[in-house]
């Protein structure tokens, strides 16, 4: 598609991975609508009237009332459909046609007509887009292959935007470890179901109307797939996500000393109803929002939407989410985090779980996640 419509084959290549991680089954833009059935069916999210409008490898958006017309069905049948069509809409602006584009568009612009793919009006409004493009341009993660297995577990980070391995090459990585923390054994063998992880995915949504696979795409990975010693499950989500073994274990030495029972953030809520009863405080409406080993704090207007139960059900699961999490600011994908922020800056993503705004202002949580990696207490007796 590059050669046949005159654009870079780098950027065509970015924009896709920007959009769906190469993967025609990506789903994006959930919206209500009137008639599920113009939809695909696994486009259909079950039990509502609400759909995700934007399918295939570039997430060409459709909708019956004329959104992207004629596109439905060949978007999501045919990947070069779907990448052919990407590349005559990009032309289409820069090539000058766009008549009703205002008085700053003209014909050339390169980068105003990337964004104008994700939004064209106003004209070259989509510039966190384009950035965001322009960084996998120049870190080309589709270039970086998953590193062998190393002996040593896993010491440094995988480059920004490389995806994380499969549920089942992490856990061939893992080394035997003992349990340290008998208590969690519930926790450590409960592996979510298809139907969970569902629910998790589109079941709930933010203040802003979000599923957690529309505001973090790599939620799409997370499984809990895993069930072992809670070492063992920590290396795994560090193999997984490629984030070094003694960061992940630091920070589950920050939140809980590697303790699924451990409750944090009490917080006055209307109904407590809401929340696990070993969370609840009782004779108060005051309950503990965050749970786990990775201390994931849920509420029910949206903060982190969808990990209730499965965040205190679950050890895999609690800890796989916290790696998504990690690695969504760590890939480049926060577009609001501020004009410090950008891909690879390791520990501000690490510092950014405790607290995201302003970027990389969590120091205090940082300095003691870089304490505990150096002295590594899970080493020593009596942890």
């Amino acid at each position: 598609m590059a050669h046949k419509w005159g654009i870079p084959e780098d950027i065509r290549r970015a924009v896709a991975f920007d959009k769906s991680f190469w993967r025609m089954s990506q789903l994006g833009d959930r919206h209500t609508v009137s008639d599920p059935g113009h939809y695909p069916a696994y486009s259909r999210i079950a039990g509502t009237s609400d759909v995700y409008q934007s399918l295939g490898i570039m997430q060409v958006r459709w909708n019956p009332e004329g959104l992207h017309q004629g596109t439905e069905p060949l978007r999501w049948k045919s990947t070069a459909f779907n990448a052919d069509y990407w590349g005559s809409v990009v032309r289409y602006y820069y090539d000058g046609l766009c008549y009703w584009c205002g008085p700053d568009y003209s014909p050339g612009q390169q980068w105003a007509s990337i964004g104008a793919w994700y939004n064209p009006s106003p004209w070259n409004s989509s510039q966190v887009h384009a950035e965001a493009v322009k960084a996998h341009m120049t870190q080309q993660p589709w270039t970086q292959p998953a590193p062998a297995p190393s002996p040593g577990g896993i010491t440094v980070w995988r480059a920004p935007g490389v995806a994380p391995l499969s549920d089942g090459e992490a856990a061939s990585r893992v080394r035997s470890v003992g349990e340290n923390r008998p208590d969690n054994a519930d926790e450590n063998a409960y592996r979510p179901s298809a139907a969970e992880l569902d629910s998790f995915r589109t079941g709930q949504v933010d203040r802003y109307g979000r599923t957690q696979l529309e505001y973090n795409p790599l939620t799409a990975h997370v499984t809990g797939g895993f069930s072992g010693s809670t070492d063992e499950i920590l290396q795994w989500v560090a193999h997984k996500w490629g984030i070094p073994e003694d960061i992940v274990r630091a920070v589950a030495v920050n939140e809980s000393r590697w303790r699924m029972s451990q409750l944090g953030d009490r917080h006055t809520v209307s109904d407590p109803g809401h929340y696990p009863a070993y969370s609840r405080i009782a004779g108060t409406s005051d309950v503990y929002q965050s749970l786990g080993i990775m201390q994931v704090r849920w509420n029910p207007e949206g903060l982190h939407q969808g990990t209730e139960p499965l965040r205190w059900k679950s050890t895999a699961f609690n800890a796989d989410y916290w790696g998504s999490v990690v690695r969504y600011y760590y890939d480049g994908l926060c577009y609001w985090c501020g004009p410090d922020y950008s891909p690879g800056q390791q520990w501000a993503s690490i510092g950014a779980w405790y607290n995201p705004s302003p970027w990389a202002s969590s120091v205090a949580y940082v300095d003691s996640a870089k304490t505990h990696t150096t002295q590594r207490p899970w080493t020593k007796p009596g942890f």
